[in-house]
């Protein structure tokens, strides 16, 4: 006799983040033995064939390599994302100049914000508006046209490794402290849940 679960749509929801964050793990450690094998394998080629000349070998070693070395940056950017997802409860720091190179370099830390202390560290030409409890700061995009996350997770290959890719790390940073960090009509627009009035 065999069992099945049923979720509903809001326990799938809830649940939802939860088994991506499974899935990036298993798919990342899981592919790492295989990696290694390849890995090893075109070492072991290219050992054998040193003293050879065989056409073609160079060139396919290189791409072998090539591949392994894309592949190896992809199970750590998956890594990344996991370890991302699990940082929930931590407060973490926030270097605005990571979230968009024109940012000043301040860093706050996103566990009690205050309204003055974000006011503190924001020039007065950031584009700053503080409503109730959230706080907007807006940036061009710059050549971003969706969220990081979606960007990365719908290219892995190519965002990996880069700026998008500690972009998507900090998005999911971001809305477990009740933040979000968006692209949306060519501007970049951090969220973050604020305390204390604005002055």
């Amino acid at each position: 006799m065999t069992s099945s679960v049923s979720l509903d749509g809001g326990a799938y929801a809830d649940a939802a983040p939860q088994l991506l964050d499974s899935l990036f793990y298993a798919v990342s450690h899981d592919l790492r033995s295989p990696l290694l094998t390849v890995s090893l394998s075109a070492q072991l080629l290219e050992h054998t064939l040193k003293d050879v000349q065989v056409d073609g070998a160079d060139e396919a070693l290189g791409g072998l390599r090539a591949a392994c070395d894309d592949l190896e940056r992809m199970l750590a950017a998956m890594n990344a994302l996991s370890r991302a997802s699990r940082r929930a409860s931590e407060a973490i720091e926030l270097d605005l100049a990571t979230v968009h190179a024109g940012a000043p370099g301040a860093t706050i830390v996103l566990d009690e914000l205050t309204a003055a202390e974000l006011q503190a560290v924001l020039p007065a030409t950031v584009a700053t508006s503080i409503e109730g409890t959230t706080a907007s700061i807006r940036w061009a995009a710059d050549g971003l046209d969706q969220s990081p996350l979606v960007a990365l997770t719908g290219s892995l290959q190519a965002y990996a490794g880069g700026p998008v890719e500690a972009l998507a790390c900090l998005e999911i940073a971001i809305e477990r402290h009740r933040g979000s960090l968006e692209v949306t009509d060519g501007e970049i627009v951090l969220r973050l849940p604020v305390t204390g009035a604005r002055s």
